[in-house]
């Protein structure tokens, strides 16, 4: 056995389980998802379905006190970890290190960045990579940024221990996992290390341990660092057989697949990981040898404490920004509001809040709620008085360029600003693109279905110009099987595609089948994968049924394929999935119609009301709770229509949920305000 910092940990083969709904733990789960809408709908088209190369999403963070997911960014995240006390979190998009609360709340930019792939938040420095042969460190104010260290090689999933005195990552060409240690100066010996796929080989908080997941994905290691050794040499600390059954994959048939493993930034007694084909985050708890499904979703960093405040953070009125002569903020929040404008951060003797803030000159207003024992996070927000005569000299463009997926959405960021430097409101943009897609007046890009490029984003405002570009690339369109498909199990369904790229496409796919509109994949392609040299390849019969796992029914009105990629390095895409078809028994007689295309209770707040429309028939409970998960209301509805629940929520955060039989059927994170 042996002592990890936080844990006691028994090195001998002991048994282990799955602990479902992640019993026994608290705190939170940092991860990323497609979600886009936060309505729980899985959008696979621009999710992998396995998790070989990631495809940006939405930031969210899962409290597992709630089981509730409170989405931070909408899109375009890959990497995030939390702060050393929980309380906030860094993250990487377009092409900028943030940082924000674990609320949302008080979000800013740090400091410019690459194509970021990996961040942690350390005791002094937050740390990332971003696909060069640099680990790069700053400070969260956005001073003191360099060079961690130079591996001399392309590195990319960096992992830095919380000091930053050891750095891991996956080095490529190769792959390989590397390590360097600060105190010798040493890097491991990557020609000795070489594991087929060591994928993302990460220090733990305290620098003694490193995960290694093995080629094949079905098992993984915990070794000891030894610095300057060969890391085959070094001395195995736990080595752990994934589990039997994947639940969100809905494996019977062997050992689940995992990737994506990283030590937990904050404690060694922890490390998150992703099932493959379903991306289902998880976390491995050491001490115990116990997978915990946590929920849909990659993970990224788990925090096994929770910092986050039952009040919730005051709101301003208006949002910040730049105003002329003067300007009166209105400040809302739960129990008494202490708020500061000379920058300090308010305490519960600092000025109370009794009306509007008259402002003349630019300040920043930090404001916090105190209710009997609880205070909420601090809030902030700086209101810039223009310079006279201000005017439009620049406008700011992001991100600068990037590669898109064919279809792919991106949505660009124009800022105004004064010949001062200061951001200008309410400015009007004219936004024009000269190829490979379309662009609307909010400055969201579609993408075209054909590979080429670069291609310029222009946006234009009084005669002040700017311009970016991006490149399409190569995508796999689904031809089949079509929209409505009606088939019988047992029929012969023929599985094709397109690839639009203009050269053969640089690796393999694999299909996979599922009975629940894409929330759980079973792979039918038959072998490993199909590359663009194989007979299969453009066209794959599969005969309805077979080669499923047992238990697993093709009888379905949500049926989907999914095509996503196996293998194939630097692409943009990563998988499509066909809309819905409906699979019958051998035998049956007729084709039902379609299901409704909405079964989903709709909530939304409206002044102080709550407005819950519910489309079932029957008994069911709508329940309010703080993001703590107490319960605040909870009132029993009959039947299908919309319900409005007078009932006055203060401004904050709520967790909204319809049930039955104690089943959530529809949640919702509204904004009383």
């Amino acid at each position: 056995m042996y002592w990890t910092g936080n844990a006691l940990v028994l090195t001998a083969l002991a048994l282990f389980w799955l602990a479902w709904g992640a019993q026994g733990l608290e705190g939170m789960l940092l991860g990323y998802y497609p979600d886009t809408d936060q309505d729980g709908v899985v959008d696979t088209n621009a999710c992998p379905g396995y998790i070989s190369q990631e495809n940006a999403g939405a930031l969210f963070v899962y409290f597992l006190g709630t089981g509730h997911k409170v989405y931070v960014e909408e899109d375009g995240v890959l990497s995030g970890s939390f702060s050393p006390d929980g309380s906030r979190i860094a993250y990487q998009k377009a092409n900028q290190v943030w940082v924000c609360d674990v609320d949302g709340n008080n979000r800013q930019a740090v400091t410019a960045c690459g194509t970021g792939d990996a961040v942690t938040w350390g005791s002094d420095y937050i740390y990332w990579s971003e696909l060069t042969s640099a680990v790069y460190q700053v400070k969260e104010d956005g001073s003191e940024r360099g060079v961690l260290h130079d591996f001399g090689q392309t590195v990319y999933k960096a992992g830095v221990s919380q000091d930053g005195t050891h750095v891991s990552g996956f080095a490529m060409p190769g792959p390989w996992i590397i390590a360097w240690d600060s105190a010798t100066n040493t890097t491991s010996n990557v020609a000795c290390c070489n594991f087929g796929g060591g994928c993302r080989g990460t220090f733990s908080p305290d620098g003694s341990m490193v995960t290694r997941n093995r080629s094949n994905h079905n098992d993984w290691d915990i070794i000891a660092y030894s610095p300057g050794d060969p890391i085959n040499g070094w001395p195995g600390i736990q080595h752990i057989d994934n589990i039997n059954w994947e639940p969100c994959a809905g494996r019977t048939d062997g050992k689940a697949t995992f990737n994506m493993h990283r030590f937990s930034t904050k404690s060694n007694d922890f490390v998150v990981l992703t099932g493959e084909g379903a991306n289902s985050a998880y976390v491995y708890q050491l001490s115990t040898r116990q997978f915990h499904y946590i929920c849909r979703g990659i993970a990224l960093d788990f925090c096994p404490f929770s910092p986050f405040n039952s009040v919730p953070a005051p709101a301003f009125a208006p949002q910040q920004g730049t105003f002329a002569d003067a300007i009166d903020v209105t400040i809302t929040g739960t129990g008494t509001i202490r708020y500061t404008t000379d920058a300090s951060d308010p305490t519960d003797m600092s000025l109370p809040y009794a009306g509007p803030v008259h402002l003349t000159a630019t300040t920043t207003i930090k404001a916090r709620c105190f209710s009997g024992d609880d205070q909420s996070s601090i809030a902030s927000k700086t209101y810039t008085k223009a310079a006279a005569g201000a005017q439009l000299t620049a406008i700011q463009l992001a991100p600068a360029t990037m590669d898109v997926a064919g279809g792919g959405r991106v949505h660009y960021t124009a800022t105004a600003l004064d010949q001062n430097g200061a951001e200008m409101q309410d400015v009007s943009f004219t936004w024009s693109v000269d190829g490979g897609g379309t662009i609307d007046t909010a400055g969201l890009l579609k993408a075209g279905m054909m590979e080429g490029g670069p291609y310029t984003v222009r946006v234009s405002s009084g005669g002040v110009h700017a311009s970016a570009t991006f490149s399409v690339q190569g995508t796999i369109c689904l031809i089949e099987p079509q929209a409505a498909a009606r088939y019988r199990e047992g029929d012969t369904m023929h599985v094709r595609w397109e690839w639009t790229g203009a050269d053969t496409y640089p690796g393999g796919v694999v299909v996979s089948f599922s009975n629940d509109g894409g929330l759980s994949l079973h792979d039918i392609t038959g072998t490993n994968s199909i590359a663009s040299g194989d007979a299969a390849w453009g066209d794959l019969t599969w005969v309805i049924g077979q080669g499923l796992p047992d238990g697993v029914s093709v009888q379905t009105q949500k049926g989907v394929v999914q095509i996503g990629r196996y293998a194939a390095t630097g692409l943009a895409w990563n998988g499509t999935t066909s809309e819905p078809f409906t699979v019958l028994a051998k035998d049956a007689a007729t084709i039902p119609s379609p299901p409704s295309k909405s079964s989903r209770a709709a909530i939304r707040a409206v002044r102080d009301a709550l407005l819950v429309t519910i489309p079932y028939r029957g008994y069911l409970e709508i329940e309010v709770n703080d993001t703590r998960g107490r319960r605040v209301f909870c009132e029993a509805v009959r039947g299908a229509g919309t319900r409005r629940i007078e009932k006055r929520l203060a401004p904050g955060a709520w967790m909204v949920c319809v049930r039955i039989d104690g089943r959530c059927l529809t949640s919702a994170l509204i904004t009383a305000r």
